[in-house]
């Protein structure tokens, strides 16, 4: 991944709270999304620590960024036991963080604790079966924001694949299933705000890699 992706990655997280505001989302969405996206730009440049710090204070705001952890360790696996250490304390400090905001509090483990739900939303969402709750949209919706947020980049990135850095490929292939089954499981899958963490790296995936423009020798 160029130091222009990077930057153009970047860009867009600084224009996420704003546009998280217009999606009349929950207060803390703002501040999720930029932690999310802060957390993959330091993935890719390996900057474990801040990284760690990013997931403890992101799994505050919603607990949906730990996925960042097997993304991390997708990127980094090759490198052995020292990637492994890695990803385990990053995988630690999410789980602290977590623990430290909810157990004073009363938390205890179950699907009514983690997102107030009675069990998954997979049937919910694709319209199977008895859903648990009535959402405040058609079901079709579960069906066309996925398209909408991630479909209508595929093309594009297909396109772009070869040119792609490896990093990068891995990143896309790992967190876009991840976060889709996160919504499908404990969400609902219509909502808009659910996947703008992943705008910054599709959109990243699916633009023309820059190209650096040679210097001309004084004439």
């Amino acid at each position: 991944m160029t130091g222009a992706r990077v930057a153009d990655a970047g860009g867009l997280a600084a224009i996420l709270p704003p546009v998280g505001s217009l999606l009349l989302g929950q207060l803390t969405d703002p501040l999720s999304h930029t932690l999310f996206v802060l957390a993959l730009i330091y993935v890719v440049q390996d900057r474990w620590l801040v990284l760690a710090a990013a997931l403890a204070l992101g799994v505050l705001a919603k607990e949906t960024v730990v996925i960042v952890v097997p993304v991390y360790w997708a990127c980094n696996g090759r490198r052995g036991w020292p990637a492994l250490g890695k990803a385990s304390v990053l995988g630690a400090a999410c789980v602290l963080a977590f623990l430290a905001a909810r157990l004073p509090l009363g938390w205890w483990p179950g699907y009514g604790s983690i997102n107030g739900t009675e069990g998954l939303m997979i049937g919910t969402n694709l319209g199977i079966g008895q859903p648990l709750y009535s959402g405040s949209a058609p079901t079709l919706m579960n069906y066309v924001h996925p398209l909408l947020f991630v479909g209508l980049f595929v093309p594009f990135i297909a396109r772009n694949w070869r040119g792609i850095n490896a990093r990068l490929k891995v990143m896309g292939l790992t967190l876009t299933p991840l976060l889709l089954a996160s919504n499908l499981c404990f969400g609902w899958m219509y909502e808009s705000r659910n996947y703008l963490p992943l705008l910054p790296m599709l959109t990243t995936m699916a633009l023309p890699a820059r190209r650096a423009e040679t210097a001309r020798p004084p004439s």
